[in-house]
């Protein structure tokens, strides 16, 4: 009878550990959504971030989390999230440089199809646990992404959330590529196109792994980082730094100075003389993103930076 009793109780603690098991691995992060991939010829891949209190920065199996480091990238099309050892800009190990691309040493621990991390929401600016980066395995141009709604990223926790080719190393300071794009926020529109990917990485199949950035952040840490990096010249400045209407104030006591404007690929769209103490710039008619105003006169200068969001 003990025998019966200890086998009954035993396939009992099984039966619920396997349901344990099933339940455990079932859990619903806080907040997850798809990034749908396709490239040049119609290949397609797709890929899904989201955050968790009781998320890590490694590999979450209860979220569905699985690591394909040693798996090859397939086909011509293969898009992962991945997660750097370290930061490639401070490598060592950097293989070479041109305008259109920056190749480095593979700097990765692992991939995933799936990213659930820890992300502090409270956390007054864009943070290393706050970037995602994206290997993007193509050979066919150009890149088209897309996502499902937009009214998801509305709240403040991802009013400022955004994918870009361009490289977190400066975010948002300066441009090192002239091939780098404006970001993207997922709240104004739920799809978007790359042509270049400017920052690369070289596997261990010597493969060419473009990258593409993704942050979840709110609408005040984009303002705090432009604010953050933006320099002050005594006797001179332009505010606001942020503008939703497009109005730019220069206030100045230098005379005469010229203002360059460029646009984040580098163009130029204006040139302003100025020759009183308060002018006003209007970039109302240009799209959302980050402008340079390239200033000089006799005696200064300087490069100051500003961001339209409408």
């Amino acid at each position: 009878m003990k025998t019966k009793t200890t086998l009954k109780f035993l396939i009992a603690t099984l039966l619920l550990n396997v349901f344990a098991v099933k339940l455990y691995a079932q859990i619903t992060p806080e907040f997850k959504f798809y990034l749908a991939f396709e490239d040049g010829i119609g290949n397609k891949d797709t890929i899904y971030l989201g955050y968790d209190s009781y998320a890590t920065q490694e590999i979450d199996t209860i979220f569905g989390e699985e690591d394909l480091f040693n798996t090859p990238f397939s086909g011509t099309f293969d898009v992962r999230v991945v997660i750097p050892v370290n930061e490639w800009w401070l490598s060592s190990e950097i293989n070479g440089y041109s305008d259109s691309a920056h190749f480095y040493s593979d700097g990765t621990s692992f991939h995933t199809k799936t990213q659930i991390f820890n992300f502090d929401k409270l956390y007054p600016y864009i943070t290393n646990n706050s970037k995602q980066y994206i290997s993007v395995y193509c050979k066919n141009y150009p890149i088209k992404v897309s996502w499902a709604d937009t009214s998801i990223f509305l709240v403040n926790d991802r009013y400022g959330s955004l994918l870009t080719n361009w490289f977190p190393n400066t975010w948002f300071d300066v441009l090192s590529s002239p091939y780098e794009e404006n970001p993207v926020f997922f709240r104004e529109t739920s799809k978007c196109e790359f042509d270049v990917l400017p920052h690369c990485y070289i596997n261990a199949n010597n493969d060419t792994i473009a990258l593409l950035f993704f942050a979840f952040a709110t609408q005040q840490q984009i303002i705090n980082n432009v604010n953050l990096n933006f320099s002050i010249l005594k006797n001179f400045e332009i505010y606001p730094t942020v503008s939703d209407d497009g109005i730019f104030n220069i206030s100045t006591e230098y005379f005469p100075t010229t203002v360059n404007i460029y646009n984040y690929k580098g163009n130029k769209i204006l040139t302003k003389t100025i020759t009183e103490p308060n002018t006003t710039i209007n970039l109302y008619n240009e799209i959302n993103g980050l402008y340079f105003f390239y200033v000089y006169s006799k005696t200064i200068f300087n490069v100051q930076k500003v961001l339209l969001i409408k």
